[in-house]
Protein backbone atom coordinates (compact mmCIF):
# COMPACT_ATOMS: atom_id res chain seq x y z
CA UNK A 1 0.00 0.00 0.00
CA UNK A 2 1.43 3.39 -0.95
CA UNK A 3 2.19 5.99 1.70
CA UNK A 4 0.09 9.15 1.94
CA UNK A 5 2.95 11.07 0.31
CA UNK A 6 3.10 8.62 -2.61
CA UNK A 7 -0.68 8.77 -3.07
CA UNK A 8 -0.51 12.56 -3.08
CA UNK A 9 2.13 12.48 -5.82
CA UNK A 10 0.01 10.08 -7.89
CA UNK A 11 -3.00 12.38 -7.61
CA UNK A 12 -0.93 15.48 -8.40
CA UNK A 13 0.24 13.74 -11.59
CA UNK A 14 -3.34 12.72 -12.40
CA UNK A 15 -4.44 16.33 -12.12
CA UNK A 16 -1.45 17.65 -14.10
CA UNK A 17 -2.24 15.19 -16.90
CA UNK A 18 -5.91 16.20 -16.73
CA UNK A 19 -7.05 12.58 -16.51
CA UNK A 20 -10.72 11.92 -15.91
CA UNK A 21 -11.54 9.46 -13.13
CA UNK A 22 -12.64 6.89 -15.70
CA UNK A 23 -9.45 7.22 -17.75
CA UNK A 24 -7.29 7.13 -14.61
CA UNK A 25 -8.98 3.99 -13.27
CA UNK A 26 -8.86 2.32 -16.69
CA UNK A 27 -5.11 3.03 -16.79
CA UNK A 28 -4.59 1.51 -13.33
CA UNK A 29 -6.60 -1.54 -14.33
CA UNK A 30 -4.81 -1.99 -17.66
CA UNK A 31 -1.28 -1.48 -16.30
CA UNK A 32 -1.56 -3.06 -12.85
CA UNK A 33 -4.89 -4.90 -12.64
CA UNK A 34 -5.95 -2.58 -9.80
CA UNK A 35 -8.98 -0.33 -9.38
CA UNK A 36 -7.39 2.18 -7.01
CA UNK A 37 -3.95 3.64 -6.29
CA UNK A 38 -4.36 2.45 -2.70
CA UNK A 39 -4.13 -1.13 -3.97
CA UNK A 40 -0.72 -0.62 -5.60
CA UNK A 41 2.39 -2.26 -4.19
CA UNK A 42 5.59 -0.24 -3.68
CA UNK A 43 7.07 -1.80 -6.84
CA UNK A 44 4.09 -0.71 -8.92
Amino acid sequence: MPTRNELAKIHIAKKALQLTDDLYRNFLNLMFGKESAKELSPAE
